[in-house]
């Protein structure tokens, strides 16, 4: 989550320095004080310049990333306020540049559990506004997508989240632009996932052996849904303890339907050959692991855990670890 925050922070920089509005200065010592001093007198441009500087800082030791963190943060706001101060073009690079900036620290605190349904909202509103009347660009998209992730990630934040992937997806799901588009539809299929607790979930696909498959053949048991892939550490540290499950669980009506998103094929075939799996794995060769459910479900980050209750209708969006095993004892056990 901070990565992707980061990225998007770095995203801006290249944007102003592709638009010519910044450029690369100062070679101080980045684990001093000076580094992080802002600059004398009224000029926007060196307010630009030196809130580029620090967006995209690459700490190369434990005291420059010490410093960084301790100063940077105080730094790129007191840059990011006089840049607002003192630019009267609000569709000016360097205007553009601090608005961001100024947002995406505002939305760190606003991810947070103890803040309110209304703080949230009235953000959201200006996030939109905000969203709406600019280019809608790759930096736009990092601002809004880091945002509703931080919600859905957040304590509490459920509700929050569902409203912010609905509100700012659709900016973005209509764009001419592919990667834009596809980002809007992805966050409307986030909010459409977090609301599918009670709802039925339609997945079809194709098997790694090649065959047609339907979640729906499975109606009559209780189905995990597991988006994953092999070049991810928390997937397959969560995959013994699915195997666990499903060997005391399958024969009372249990199984797990695994969701490949690689895009190497022959990474997860030798896996697969490797470590044999005894539940149904879909891969979308055709789209290089780029299964419809990704977007259709928004499934920004992996695993991603769905379980389906034995009339078709979701149950958790949280079943692993010890999660899983409490909820098939509830569901299944008591036929023993």
């Amino acid at each position: 989550m901070w990565g992707q925050r980061r990225l998007a922070i770095l995203g801006l920089a290249g944007w102003l320095l592709a638009c010519g509005a910044v450029r690369a200065e100062d070679s101080s010592d980045p684990a001093g004080d000076a580094y992080y001093a802002l600059p004398e007198g009224n000029d926007v441009a060196a307010f630009a310049r030196f809130l580029r500087k620090l967006s995209e800082f690459e700490p190369t030791s434990r005291a420059e990333l010490q410093q960084y963190r301790k100063k940077a943060p105080l730094a790129m706001s007191k840059a990011a306020a006089r840049i607002l101060e003192l630019e009267k073009d609000p569709k000016s690079a360097a205007y553009q540049l601090a608005r961001r900036v100024t947002l995406e620290k505002r939305s760190e605190a606003l991810t947070e559990s103890n803040a309110s349904a209304a703080d949230r909202q009235a953000f959201l509103d200006e996030l939109a506004a905000f969203i709406a009347a600019g280019p809608r660009g790759r930096q736009d998209r990092d601002l809004a997508m880091n945002y509703a992730m931080g919600l859905e990630f957040s304590s509490g934040g459920t509700e929050a989240a569902k409203a912010a992937y609905a509100r700012l997806g659709a900016l973005f799901a209509e764009s001419t632009d592919p990667a834009a588009a596809r980002a809007g539809k992805m966050m409307l299929g986030a909010g459409r996932r977090l609301g599918l607790v009670g709802q039925p979930l339609e997945l079809t696909g194709t098997t790694l052996a090649g065959k047609p498959f339907d979640l729906a053949s499975l109606r009559g048991k209780v189905v995990l849904v597991d988006f994953w892939a092999t070049w991810c550490g928390p997937c397959l540290a969560e995959v013994p303890n699915i195997k666990k499950n499903y060997e005391k669980y399958h024969g009372l009506g249990f199984d797990v339907v695994g969701v490949s998103i690689d895009e190497d094929r022959t990474a997860l075939e030798d896996y697969m050959a490797d470590n044999p799996l005894p539940w149904t794995i879909l891969h979308d060769k055709e789209n290089e692991g780029r299964h419809p459910a990704t977007t259709d479900l928004g499934i920004f980050a992996i695993p991603c855990v769905i379980l389906v209750g034995k009339d078709g209708k979701v149950i958790s969006l949280n079943a692993r670890g010890a999660e899983l095993g409490k909820h098939l004892a509830e569901l299944l056990e008591e036929k023993k």
